[in-house]
């Protein structure tokens, strides 16, 4: 019976695809980084569980994966989060990973995939590398956005994109800022005729698919054709992309190494 394991958790995506080419993958690399670690597996969203359930899997929240730890005989748990912010998400995880600690002889929390300046700058680096600037066209990355105050790694993301000469490239966000009404006014203001939309998402999920390139009046990818901009998508999350596997598994690296 194994006294240590790794615990790694994600909000999930209702999405079979998504969760096939983004969630399993960056999973199974973490798996793998972890060596011989005993692994379990929980996801943070209770509306992505009841889906899930629904159509016959079932899902560990973070206390039933708690649970069944307790229940194996661990009592070192490593937490290793697929979160890319320290936001809301990232703290009602750490708390409710906090609740267990008396029942731990020892419980290390990891970070999520952005937590400091130089996790801004490699993000910005490997995007820029993978996607080339195009004459004219406007490259825009979409996140998730919150009402926390880590929604300033979105704009901090854009300064790195800056740094490395990227003027085609724009941060922008669903649910924070910079929202749709200021990345239509930087991109009204620097002319493009066109634009490549691209979740910064770990998952290419509902968001993706409808709030940035959705058919409807309100989704960025109209908005900006109803601008006269010729829009392409690009629907994959940050899971899809072996650079950004590999960050986690960095990060979980440094995490079991201490």
């Amino acid at each position: 019976m194994q006294h240590t394991a790794l615990l790694l958790v994600s909000f999930g995506t209702s999405r079979p695809d998504a969760f096939r080419r983004e969630i399993e993958p960056t999973l199974d690399a973490l798996r793998t980084a972890a060596g011989d670690l005993p692994v379990y597996t929980a996801f943070t969203s209770p509306t992505i569980r009841r889906i899930w359930a629904g159509r016959g899997r079932a899902l560990a929240s973070l206390p039933e994966a708690f649970g069944q730890m307790l229940a194996d005989g661990v009592r070192r748990v490593y937490v290793q989060p697929t979160h890319l912010i320290p936001g809301l998400e990232y703290e009602k995880l750490c708390a409710e990973a906090e609740a267990f600690r008396p029942r731990l002889e020892n419980l290390t929390l990891g970070r999520p995939l952005l937590k400091e300046g130089a996790d801004l700058a490699r993000a910005a680096s490997l995007l820029s590398a993978r996607f080339a600037p195009v004459p004219g066209r406007a490259l825009v990355f979409l996140g998730h956005g919150t009402d926390h105050p880590a929604d300033l790694f979105y704009p901090a993301l854009q300064t790195a994109f800056s740094a490395l000469g990227r003027r085609d490239v724009l941060v922008g966000t669903v649910e924070g800022w910079p929202g749709f009404e200021e990345l239509l006014a930087q991109i009204e203001a620097g002319g493009y005729a066109s634009a490549l939309l691209s979740p910064f998402l770990l998952v290419a999920g509902e968001h993706a698919r409808e709030d940035m390139g959705g058919e409807e009046p309100g989704s960025l990818a109209s908005l900006l054709r109803a601008r006269g901009l010729r829009v392409e998508c690009n629907f994959e999350g940050l899971g899809a992309f072996p650079e950004f596997r590999a960050l986690y598994t960095e990060h979980l690296r440094a995490l079991l190494e201490g």
